[in-house]
């Protein structure tokens, strides 16, 4: 937390921006985070169900060959 209001701080000093449009942007980044991280999850949990139904289907193809 502190790094991140330090970062404000310098930002505000060295580009001369208001704090709101920095909070915005600020805001903006860490939804951009949250949505990749969830985008993630969730092609991971995609890719845990389709091996695992490959492998029921796997499974269900032997038994019906015996």
């Amino acid at each position: 937390m502190l790094k991140k209001l330090n970062r404000m701080i310098n930002d505000l000093s060295k580009y001369k921006r208001d704090k709101n449009s920095l909070l915005e942007m600020y805001i903006k980044e860490r939804l951009d985070k949250s949505l990749e991280v969830y985008y993630n999850q969730l092609n991971y949990s995609l890719d845990v169900l389709m091996k695992r139904d490959s492998l029921r289907v796997m499974k269900q193809s032997n038994k019906l060959k015996e």
